[in-house]
């Protein structure tokens, strides 16, 4: 009898793991997120953000004043265009890449994120009109850890966030280097 109690007890434990395990091997293994926002800037000015060494230092949320931990960012391959790589480490540990991959000037860049086990595949379309440009931004998250797939579900809000924070980045860097070249340019 207490064998069949320990057992049954057992089941129950494990059942709501087993559950929530269960459900997530039927999660989809990839979510999307999208955003959009206006940077007082000119289009090729913005497109350098986006594609540089210096760039990606200025508004990846990766930059090492906005993570807690973070112990290292660095530049790999090129300075600019496809192949551009920026690195990051958190308490001592890789952790992560932002690639180019693909980019059209100055309206597309397509980049692969890697970091953490995921992959992130981050298309900014660029539409110019005069000095202001607006970012279409759309991510495509991999997961393929079943249990990582619950961020699907829960993570939509603080993505967008992420990606705001981002297009705000964007703008605040584009702004010093829009004010800088028109104090060049008489």
């Amino acid at each position: 009898m207490k064998k069949q109690q320990a057992a049954l007890y057992a089941f129950a434990v494990a059942l709501p793991f087993i559950l929530f395990y269960g459900v997530a091997l039927v999660l989809p293994p990839k979510f999307e997120n999208h955003s959009e926002g206006d940077v007082q800037a000119p289009a090729d000015l913005v497109f350098d953000l986006l594609t540089t060494t210096d760039g990606l230092g200025e508004w990846t949320l990766w930059a090492a004043d906005t993570v807690g931990g973070l112990t290292g960012a660095a530049a790999e391959g090129p300075t600019s265009g496809i192949g551009t790589t920026y690195a990051w480490s958190i308490d001592g540990m890789p952790w992560g890449t932002i690639t180019v991959r693909e980019a059209e000037r100055p309206t597309r860049v397509l980049f692969m994120v890697d970091y953490g086990g995921r992959t992130i595949e981050r298309e900014i379309l660029l539409e110019a009109a005069g000095t202001t440009t607006t970012l279409d931004w759309s991510e495509r998250h991999y997961v393929p850890k079943p249990l990582d797939r619950w961020l699907g579900l829960f993570m939509d809000e603080a993505i967008e966030d992420d990606i705001n924070q981002s297009i705000a980045a964007i703008g605040d860097a584009a702004a010093v280097r829009w004010q800088t070249r028109s104090k060049v340019t008489p």
